[in-house]
C-alpha cells in the first residue's frame, strides 16, 4: 500500500497537506511546522501507543499518524488527520482517522508492505 502525503499550505507554526492512498483522496492532514518530518519514503507499522492504549500507524522516523483537531499543541512529528477547516485546524479527525486505520491495519494483515511518501 502507498499512502502520499502532499503538503499544499505552510504557515508559521502549521503545514496542511492531503493524504492520498493509490492516488484517491482519503483526508486532509496537519502538522507542526517545527517538528514536521522531512520530505521522503518511510516504512509505516502499527505499534502500541502507551498514552491511548490502542495502535497507530508508525512511521520509521518515530512519528504517528492519528487523530486531533488542531497541532499548536504537538510536541513531535506527529501527523493528525481530518478534514481541514483553517490552517492547522481540523475536524472529523476521528472519522478520517478510523477509516485510515481499517484500510492499513486490512493491508499489514494481508502481509502488504506499507509505505508512506511525504512530498
Amino acid at each position: 500500500m502507498d499512502i502520499i502525503i502532499k503538503r499544499y499550505l505552510q504557515k508559521t507554526d502549521t503545514t496542511n497537506g492531503e493524504l492520498f492512498i493509490d492516488n484517491h483522496h482519503v483526508c486532509d492532514t496537519a502538522e507542526n511546522t517545527h517538528y514536521m518530518l522531512e520530505a521522503g519514503i518511510y516504512p509505516v507499522q502499527l505499534t502500541e501507543d502507551p498514552i491511548f492504549h490502542r495502535k497507530f500507524p508508525h512511521l520509521g522516523a518515530g512519528c504517528n499518524i492519528r487523530f486531533g483537531n488542531g497541532v499548536y499543541n504537538l510536541e513531535d512529528s506527529t501527523i493528525l488527520v481530518g478534514t481541514y477547516i483553517a490552517p492547522g485546524c481540523l475536524c472529523r479527525s476521528r472519522i478520517a482517522f478510523d477509516t485510515l486505520y481499517e484500510r492499513i491495519r486490512k493491508s499489514a494483515e494481508r502481509g502488504h508492505q506499507i509505505t508512506l511518501t511525504i512530498e
